[in-house]
């Protein structure tokens, strides 16, 4: 945290800091309009998965936010997931608990005096299921980042539908997909966080892809 500037940011780094002018640090977020404070950060390991979660306030509005890593050998990025939202300063003492595909978080609710629960699941970056009659499935997605449109291209016909899931798995978009080995999925409506693409055909899920909508 930067007391000095004035401002309270949350960051991250992969190496130890020695101070704060390390020049490996970076802040879990980008700047943006009405960014008030950042505080109360917790992580959590399991295996290479790491994850961020932090208290952040804009205007009177507190909200607790997410960052996954599933490989943190790989870095960071800059988007994150949005867990609970509050107005009136309402969020307070966020906890995190990663365990293998679950995410426990727990929180001070200040506007029902609750502490409150939430579990989510999340998906390797790239998960294959053998469910293409033993044919190899590798599939090109890109960009990711993503803000307005996702392309994915195959080697054959091999995908029918794509579902665009949020972190607890639920079901966000879908796209019927026409006889193609290039397709196109508009992504602009969508808010910015963490998604999961799970691509199938007539046999059912064949691959799932971890996404980052900005």
């Amino acid at each position: 945290m930067s007391g000095a500037s004035g401002q309270t940011r949350v960051y991250y780094s992969a190496t130890s800091l020695t101070s704060m002018e390390d020049p490996n640090y970076k802040n879990v977020t980008e700047e943006f309009e009405g960014l008030g404070i950042q505080n109360f950060p917790r992580i959590a390991r399991y295996e290479n998965d790491v994850a961020i979660i932090w208290k952040q306030t804009a205007g009177i509005s507190s909200s607790i936010n997410l960052l996954l890593m599933e490989n943190v050998l790989e870095g960071s990025t800059n988007s994150y997931d949005t867990v609970i939202y509050a107005d009136n300063f309402g969020i307070d003492n966020a906890d995190i608990k990663l365990s293998k595909d679950a995410i426990h978080v727990v929180w001070q609710d200040n506007n029902t005096g609750q502490v409150m629960y939430i579990k989510g699941t999340y998906e390797d970056s790239t998960t294959q299921i053998n469910q293409n009659n033993g044919e190899s499935f590798s599939p090109i997605v890109f960009p990711n980042p993503a803000n307005e449109l996702i392309k994915i291209y195959t080697e054959k016909n091999q995908i029918t539908q794509v579902d665009l899931l949020n972190i607890n798995g639920a079901s966000i978009s879908q796209f019927l997909l026409n006889s193609s080995t290039v397709h196109t999925i508009e992504v602009s409506d969508i808010p910015p966080g963490i998604y999961i693409l799970k691509l199938s055909n007539t046999n059912g899920p064949l691959y799932y892809h971890k996404i980052y909508i900005q």
